[in-house]
């Protein structure tokens, strides 16, 4: 006598449980990609960076300022971070050769440029007698190129003399 045995009792998931998982992880997945808004992070981290960046192009130019007894560079020149001041520059950041025209391998390493460094985001540098302006654009803290003490609502201005560029 041969003995049978009958198993009915299925493991495993059903279609429909398989359907719902993927549609709330997906869910979940869109939710987390619209809340962290990946471009704007981006765009963040940049605006970080120019900020810092114009800390220490301002730390440059105040102790250049103080060994020299005047400002970095030619009076009412305007330096930007995209062209080369003159021949010789190897990279717009050497800190002795780089965009700012004058060698301030003194005071860094490095000179900053913009993080994307195109025709529309760029760091701006002057001066004249009295006092100096660095400038940049921002893409994610707008708000400060308005409550900068500038006169320019479309860059963000740091300096002595926010009226120069």
């Amino acid at each position: 006598m041969k003995a049978t045995f009958n198993n009915n009792s299925q493991k495993g998931f059903t279609l429909i449980e398989i359907v719902l998982v993927i549609i709330l992880t997906s869910l979940l997945i869109s939710v987390v990609i619209l809340k962290t808004n990946p471009a704007e992070n981006k765009k963040r981290a940049r605006d970080n960076v120019r900020l810092t960046n114009l800390a220490v192009l301002e730390r440059l130019v105040n102790d250049y300022l103080l060994d020299y007894g005047d400002y970095p560079g030619d009076i009412n020149v305007v330096r930007t971070s995209t062209i080369f001041p003159y021949e010789g520059t190897i990279t717009l950041n050497n800190i002795a050769r780089g965009w700012m025209g004058v060698d301030l391998s003194a005071y860094g390493e490095k000179l900053p440029t913009d993080p994307l460094n195109n025709e529309e985001f760029f760091y701006t540098y002057t001066h004249n007698i009295s006092g100096y302006e660095i400038d940049a654009k921002l893409e994610f803290y707008t708000e400060k190129m308005q409550q900068d003490g500038g006169d320019n609502n479309n860059k963000y201005e740091v300096g002595n003399n926010l009226t120069l560029l």
